[in-house]
């Protein structure tokens, strides 16, 4: 997402290929391109139906015997391959993948938000209705999208999940992969309706460190969080911030129990 290849002394260009999917297919495209002399610098490769896959490529062709649409031809001369098309360099020694448009998450579409943007978004928000309301705000959207999350996994996964915790794993994993940070429950009591989530390099805590705000920082994502355990739990979850970076601590810790007992 937002990748771009740069090489100094490099020719890189960007390739999509599509094809009929069989076995063996992507080894084909790669050693077309090592044929004409291009080296690979960069690859995704994805199914998009049960018959069909496409491949997206950067490649430096500075010692390839035939010129970026040249290769193209070949990759598309390769049996099975049904497309190949070719992008030229953004500029000097770099290249972009420019086909992958939209961003999706799972079937949804989704964007990419920088910190820089997230940053100064807290910055003009804080000083329009305050940190204390900024916060609270922070916090409650959080929480609605942990339990709307939480009910879009399970109405995706339910039916396969072959174990009770699977979808907390699930959990961990997509948090991750979303750029939240390192997250892990360390700590699951379902008796008691009790959790320790513990995150490294979080990226709400870091943008605020990043800031110079000291204390306790994390707002979203504790309602994210809390959110998220209120639907598996089956009863409203508070989650309290007990460790922060921001206060010295190696990673970021949230208590999570019963909001009414």
């Amino acid at each position: 997402m937002g990748m771009i290849s740069y090489r100094p002394g490099a020719k890189l260009y960007c390739f999509i290929v599509r094809g009929r999917n069989k076995p063996g297919g992507g080894s084909r495209v790669l050693g077309v391109l090592a044929k004409a002399g291009a080296n690979v610098i960069w690859m995704h490769m994805e199914l998009l139906d049960e018959g069909t896959y496409y491949a997206l490529i950067t490649a430096d062709i500075s010692s390839a015997t035939i010129g970026p649409g040249g290769v193209a031809k070949m990759l598309e001369e390769e049996e099975d391959v049904e497309t190949a098309v070719v992008s030229p360099s953004l500029f000097e020694n770099a290249a972009m993948p420019c086909w992958w448009f939209p961003v999706m998450v799972g079937d949804e579409r989704a964007i990419v938000v920088r910190e820089t943007v997230v940053e100064k978004m807290g910055e003009n928000m804080e000083r329009m209705f305050g940190s204390p309301a900024w916060a609270a705000l922070l916090y409650h959207s959080g929480h609605e999208f942990g339990r709307a999350s939480y009910k879009d996994l399970m109405r995706r996964l339910a039916p396969n999940m072959a174990r009770s915790n699977a979808i907390m794993e699930m959990a961990e994993l997509l948090g991750s992969r979303l750029g939240f940070g390192l997250i892990k429950v360390v700590y699951m009591d379902l008796d008691v309706k009790r959790f320790i989530v513990r995150v490294k390099r979080m990226f709400e805590c870091e943008v605020a460190r990043k800031r110079g705000i000291k204390g306790k920082t994390s707002q979203f994502f504790r309602g994210v969080v809390s959110g998220w355990l209120s639907e598996y739990a089956g009863e409203d979850i508070s989650c309290e911030e007990v460790m922060c970076i921001n206060v010295g601590d190696p990673h970021c810790e949230f208590d999570c129990r019963p909001a009414h007992r």
